[in-house]
């Protein structure tokens, strides 16, 4: 058993995140605590008592789901044997901790400027082709305005945009072989042309972190390799910003380098099923809260009577 840890981005957050974690767990109050001090407003607040619409303001939502992630890492980081780890957009944050990359001053410090500067972008949207039939996306780009924002899996390709561009994105989607397209509840069009101001904006601040060579293998989103080359890891941090995000090509290399494992941790689960159906025969789990993180470790102890 070769085994990853995969870590969620935006999208993932919901009220009462990590609240058990906080209360049972002395390694995730430690975290949580951390990241209110560095943020300079109460996390732990706004992750156990906010509301949905607060959670989906981006200055809170990364470092929410980044603390919440490094939360159940600190826990398990030490139970679990791991040989890699990626993150999917934001949670690429989490696997550069995970890995020994930076520190969790650092990390915590990138996450805020980096989703003050996205949040400054307005306008623009991600929109979620739904259909078999990806041969033509490309073409659907050019007619559309629209540019490949994640390619998430065989079956889901994430465009993004400006607003004026969707409802004629609506209209020819059907010409170029989807089915249907979906409007994301998300707040910026991210990892696309729109956020280059703001990529601009973060490379001030990656310029002033030290960063580490990895001591597990890290995988990026930009190029859909392993990384170990720190002024490379900087570099990729500023283009994810901005650009594609090869989530697909991304796990498949993990598998083709013997990756048969994959362990979500944070809130959600949707990485889980992005990664079946990416490869079936590889196995996931999740950890989003203490009731998980109780089964995970059974399961790899060998408990029959396991919840998966």
């Amino acid at each position: 058993m070769k085994i990853a840890f995969v870590f969620p981005g935006q999208g993932s957050q919901y009220p009462g995140m990590a609240k058990d974690l906080y209360e049972k767990y002395s390694e995730a109050k430690k975290v949580f605590d951390k990241a209110s001090q560095v943020l300079g407003f109460s996390l732990s607040e706004k992750c156990f008592y906010g509301t949905e619409e607060e959670l989906r303001q981006t200055y809170i939502t990364q470092p929410a789901i980044l603390t919440h992630s490094l939360a159940v890492f600190e826990i398990l980081k030490n139970k679990i044997d791991f040989a890699g780890c990626a993150g999917h957009s934001l949670g690429e944050y989490s696997a550069l901790y995970a890995s020994n990359s930076v520190n969790l001053n650092d990390v915590l410090g990138l996450v805020k400027k980096r989703g003050e500067a996205m949040s400054e972008i307005s306008g623009g949207v991600l929109a979620a082709l739904i259909g078999k039939d990806f041969s033509r996306v490309e073409e659907l780009c050019k007619a559309s305005g629209f540019v490949i924002s994640i390619y998430n899996s065989p079956k889901q390709i994430i465009l993004a945009g400006r607003d004026e561009d969707f409802e004629n994105l609506e209209k020819i989607a059907g010409d170029y072989g989807i089915r249907r397209v979906k409007k994301l509840q998300v707040s910026g069009p991210f990892h696309s042309f729109l956020m280059e101001p703001a990529a601009k904006k973060f490379k001030n601040s990656t310029d002033k972190v030290i960063i580490n060579t990895p001591d597990k293998a890290l995988y990026m989103n930009c190029t859909a390799n392993s990384e170990n080359n720190t002024e490379e890891i900087r570099k990729n941090m500023v283009n994810q910003v901005y650009k594609t995000v090869r989530w697909k090509d991304e796990i498949e290399n993990m598998i083709k380098d013997g990756f048969d494992t994959f362990i979500e941790l944070g809130p959600g689960k949707v990485l889980c099923g992005i990664i079946s159906s990416i490869d079936n025969n590889v196995k996931v789990m999740n950890v989003d809260n203490a009731q998980d993180l109780e089964n995970i470790l059974e399961i790899l102890n060998g408990g029959e009577n396991a919840e998966k």
